[in-house]
This record gives structure tokens, sequence and C-alpha cells, in this order.
């Protein structure tokens, strides 16, 4: 990990600045760093050549353990001896300075050939910006991806990021409501964020919440809330960094209270500091499932994204290829105990809850009041979800993440995301209770 100057982590460790701003000065002293070794190294070469930076350093998100990833964008005619006597020698120099670098050399034609065959490539082409050299270069490559990305090629990258996202949650685990998270990885993180503005960029050239309020999909009180949300969890990401002194990824159970401490957090009778940190940090990280419900709803209705739906009508509901919604927007304003019933249905036919039932879910939450909890049949409903022979947890779990769970059992909403400080609790209790309840009927 390289050495930055202690200077410029006073106001970040002080809490007088959060995580993306010291990203923002920690690649601004690598930029300036990079530029003036490209001056002294390539004052004189003779080919065309620009240096990119890549991934969170293009997006100027650095972490104090971040690796600095970098694209040598040469023209086409460019002799490969010329490029090794000129790149090496500057490799080494980053290499000395004990900087992780991760690189390509590549012309403009190349960057899109590798790109179409491999998406993990035009993912890291998604977030360039120019380091040294012309900003012309730059701009012909990003054309060049922009003309090639046909209907069906965003349509397949759609597929693969969010098959990606699914594989990487099999692997860090399917809740994110655990003792020591990975705050990068894990439900709800970093790359969780990252991943859907990719998507974002591809079909609509949006790279950030606030770019999403134009095309109807975001409002300005969505996008600033989930501005937040990033900020949050980028900024505990830097902290964990910087106390652990390596890129480490997961919130360990031992350096929690220091990350609160950094943050402000203060014990209060009810709870102690850490313990408020870390139910902040759950609920931010639940926030950002909003977010994906609320994107992968607008990628079902995008004819760029998608094919045409079909719709019949299901048990009182709609079926959109084999997925549950509400048959119009009204349907669970007009009739708020149809909110519990939905997922009733879905339990009991196996079938999945269509993101944009889920959206309106969470617009309509409110109308969960008194009238429906102590409504006959919507507690009918419930009772039925919570004994049934199949998918009780999960059903309840889905419940949970859509915040109708806390709103119907009002009892409910004061344990979420709720954390114990020892290592006996593996689960917050929210989580821990939903485990309780398939363990039973696991058991019977």
């Amino acid at each position: 990990m390289m050495k930055y100057p202690d200077h410029l982590f006073e106001d970040f460790r002080s809490n007088k600045i959060n995580g993306l701003e010291l990203g923002n000065v920690l690649s601004d002293f690598m930029d300036n760093k990079l530029v003036t070794m490209a001056d002294g190294q390539w004052s004189k070469i003779k080919f065309q050549m620009s240096l990119i930076a890549l991934g969170g350093y293009g997006r100027r998100q650095l972490c104090p353990a971040s690796d600095i990833d970098l694209l040598f964008l040469v023209g086409d005619d460019t002799m490969n001896d010329d490029l090794k006597d000129t790149i090496e020698p500057f490799l080494y120099l980053l290499w000395d300075e004990g900087l992780k670098v991760g690189y390509a050399v590549r012309s403009i034609d190349e960057c899109c050939e590798i790109a179409k065959k491999d998406y993990t490539v035009l993912t890291s082409m998604l977030d360039t910006r120019l380091i040294w050299g012309q900003q012309s270069q730059l701009d012909d490559l990003r054309d060049s991806i922009n003309t090639f990305l046909t209907i069906d090629e965003k349509r397949e990258y759609v597929r693969f990021t969010l098959n990606n996202r699914s594989k990487r949650h099999q692997t860090y685990g399917e809740t994110r409501f655990v003792l020591e998270p990975n705050i990068k990885d894990g439900k709800g993180g970093l790359r969780d964020y990252q991943s859907l503005f990719w998507i974002c960029d591809v079909l609509y050239g949006a790279k950030k919440p606030a770019d999403l309020i134009k095309n109807g999909i975001l409002s300005k009180a969505e996008a600033k809330h989930f501005e937040k949300c990033f900020t949050y969890i980028l900024t505990t990401r830097s902290h964990l960094h910087d106390i652990s002194g390596r890129g480490e990824e997961r919130l360990h159970f031992d350096l929690q209270p220091e990350v609160a401490t950094r943050l402000g957090y203060q014990q209060q009778s009810n709870a102690k500091s850490v313990e408020r940190f870390m139910r902040h940090y759950f609920l931010y990280t639940k926030d950002i499932g909003d977010l994906t419900r609320i994107i992968c709803s607008a990628l079902e209705s995008s004819e760029e994204a998608f094919s045409e739906q079909t719709k019949s009508i299901f048990y009182g509901f709609a079926l959109e290829n084999s997925r549950i919604t509400f048959r119009n927007n009204n349907q669970p304003l007009n009739n708020p105990r149809d909110m519990i019933r939905l997922f009733r249905v879905a339990q009991e036919t196996g079938h999945d809850i269509h993101p944009k039932a889920i959206r309106l879910i969470t617009k309509h939450l409110s109308k969960i009041d008194n009238g429906v909890r102590n409504d006959v049949i919507a507690n009918q409903q419930f009772q039925e979800i919570l004994t049934a022979r199949r998918g009780a947890a999960h059903t309840l779990r889905l419940m949970n993440e859509t915040n109708v769970l806390g709103r119907f059992v009002e009892e409910f909403k004061h344990v979420q995301a709720l954390m114990q400080f020892d290592r006996y609790h593996v689960y917050t209790v929210d989580e821990h209770t939903l485990q309780a309840i398939d363990i039973l009927h696991q058991i019977e």
C-alpha cells in the first residue's frame, strides 16, 4: 500500500470531510504525481499515447488502499518496441512508490474489440478520465464505445451485470445483516450501487442518482438520499482502509468501535455508540436495496432493456412474465391490505414479485396504518404467511426488506437492523428472529 502524506487525512480523520471528498483529495494528489512522472519520462515520445484513469480512480473516488487502474491508450500504428521502452520504466517507478497498479496497453480498436467480448472490460471503460495526453483521444474512445453498443448488446450487458450481482451475493451471503459485513462486495455494498449505475450509464448515460431525475426514474428527494447512502458507505470504507493500513473490505468486529468514534457516534442510554453506527450502516445498505428495486422496475419498463411484457389477471393481481404485480398503480392506494395479500399470494403460488410492485408498496407504505393492522382479513393473511409450511422465513424476509413487516407489526420496526455488539450474535435482531422462525419450520 502506498503511503499518502498524513496531511491529506487531517480533515478526514477529524470528520470534517467525508469519504467522497477524501477520494477527490487522494485522486488529485495521484493525478499530480502521475503527471509529473509522465512529463519527466515522456517529454520526447514521438507517437500518440494518453494515460487514462479507470475504475474508482477514474471516478475520483480513491480510498486509502485502493488500486490504481490505468489504461495506456495508444495509436493503432504504435510499435511494440516503442511501447515497451516507454511504459516499462514508468511502471517500475509506480511500483517503487508502493502502488498496486492494474494496467492495460491498448489502441481504441483493441479496446472496442475486447469490450465486445468481455463485459468486464466494457465496465472498466465506463469510468474513464484523462490524466496525461490528449483529451481528443479519450473522446474518440468514448464515441467508439457508444457507437458499437447496439440495443441487443445493451440488453446483454444488463443481464450480465445483474447476473454478476446475484453470483456475488451467493459468495458473500444473501443477507446484509451480518456481524462483519463486506463493505465492497456484500449485499447493499458499494459494488451493488456501482453496478446499478454502470447499467444506467449504458442505457441512459446516467452516472449518478441526480442524472436519473430527468428520466423520471428518481425524484429529487430519492436522488439526494441515495447519494447520501453511497457517501456514507464510501466514508466507512475509507476509514476502514485508513485504520487497518491495508485494502480491508470486511468491517471486522474489532474495528467497528474505532470507525464509530471517527464518525462521531456517542453512547446513549439505550445503545452503545458502535451499535448506533452499525444500525445506521445496515439501514443505508437496505436503502441501496430500495434503489435496486427502483432501477430494476425502470429497466422492466424500458423498451431498450427488455422485450414486451405479457400480462394476465391472477388472484386479483396481475401476472407479468410470471411475476406478480398490482393490476394498476392505484390498487395499493385504494386497497392497502392488498399489500399484505400480495406476499401471501406469492408465497402460496411460488411466483416472484415484480420489482414495480415492490416500488409501489414502498411508495404507499404509510397506508399500512391502524386500519390495516386491525383488519381481520389482513391479519388472517399474515397468520397464513407466518404458519405456512413453505417459504415463511423467505416471505417474511422480503416483507422486512420492503419495510412492510415493520409497518404491519409495529414492534418489529424497533428491532430492524438492530445489532448487539458481541461475538455471540452473528445477525441483527430482525434477521436473527427470521432465522429462528425458519429453524422452527424445519424442526416441524
